[in-house]
């Protein structure tokens, strides 16, 4: 057994490896390196112990979003939750109200504006994708969307657990054809808000949906309505490194593989250490043949980062076949 000293050491460079990940992940969408605005804030709320910090940088017209007290609270290191590039040059609109009422956090002198009293348009660039996993989960859902598409098809559904700033919905619905949904469950009311106003999401009815609810209990709602999506991606996190427990348990594994249709796909991103603990639930609930997983490798990240892949099985007049066996 290593000393004590030498885990602790191993912890550090592992926080210390995903920070510098994250950071490659913003460099990637960032044209310049220079430290972007805090724009405004979504304060704490009852059972939400952290604020909603929202940046934009003029540089490249990109924003961010980070809780409070994650990383350094500039908005532009590696504790960030999410980034979307927007088209063109950064609006003119983007700036704290002039006049903020007299509850705002502008006045009662908190950094950063009130959200809810703040413009900053956005027309979101539907080709840029934010950190590898983003990458990855698009080169599994673009090219089944594609081939699912055509005559007599029910339409391509995607259920997404974790909303960030909307980019996925947004790369996915501008890539795939017509026909395809996409429904977002989203856990924070800030976020969900955050990311129409801020980051360019444009919400269709049975299109482009979101859903405030907890995501083990969304999912699981849905099973026993019998609903039934062809990908589920989870993109869930309570804090950097920490996918909550009920997003990644047994029950909600096997729930996810219930609502998926014949050869769906369930993807999750998850970082080392709750990574090692995950995958063995994906093979027992999907199979040890239909259940993988890959490094996120890449762009200058750090190999912390794994999505996993469970594939639901085909159905055919031969049988049974594993999810990547189609008949």
């Amino acid at each position: 057994m290593p000393p004590a000293w030498a885990a602790s050491f191993l912890l550090a460079a592992s926080v210390t490896a995903a920070a510098a990940a994250r950071n490659a992940q913003r460099a990637n969408l960032r044209n310049r390196d220079e430290p972007a605005r805090l724009l405004c804030r979504f304060p704490k709320q009852q059972g939400f112990e952290k604020a909603v910090d929202i940046f934009a940088s003029a540089a490249d017209n990109t924003r961010t979003m980070q809780f409070e007290g994650d990383g350094t609270g500039r908005g532009d290191d590696g504790f960030i939750q999410t980034m979307v590039r927007c088209e063109g040059s950064e609006p003119g609109d983007c700036s704290p109200p002039k006049n903020a009422s007299a509850g705002s956090l502008l006045q009662r002198g908190v950094a950063g504006a009130d959200c809810m009293q703040t413009t900053c348009s956005c027309q979101a660039d539907v080709n840029a994708t934010y950190g590898n996993y983003q990458r990855h989960m698009s080169s599994y859902v673009l090219p089944a969307c594609r081939e699912a598409s055509g005559a007599g098809s029910q339409g391509y559904r995607v259920l997404l657990i974790g909303l960030g700033g909307g980019a996925l919905p947004t790369h996915i619905l501008a890539n795939c054809p017509a026909g395809t949904s996409v429904e977002t469950i989203e856990y924070d009311p800030r976020v969900a808000e955050a990311a129409s106003r801020f980051f360019g999401l444009r919400l269709q009815p049975g299109v482009n949906d979101i859903f405030v609810d907890e995501g083990s209990a969304a999912v699981a709602k849905r099973a026993s309505e019998g609903r039934s999506y062809d990908a589920v991606l989870i993109d869930a996190w309570t804090g950097p490194f920490d996918v909550p427990e009920s997003c990644r348990s047994e029950s909600f594994i096997g729930n996810v593989k219930r609502i998926l249709r014949p050869g769906g796909l369930a993807l999750q991103n998850i970082d080392m250490g709750q990574f090692e603990r995950t995958l063995p639930i994906y093979s027992h609930e999907f199979g040890a043949d239909s259940a993988s997983a890959e490094m996120l490798l890449g762009n200058g990240e750090m190999a912390i980062g794994r999505l996993i892949v469970g594939e639901q099985a085909w159905y055919g007049k031969g049988g049974l076949f594993p999810g990547s066996g189609r008949p």
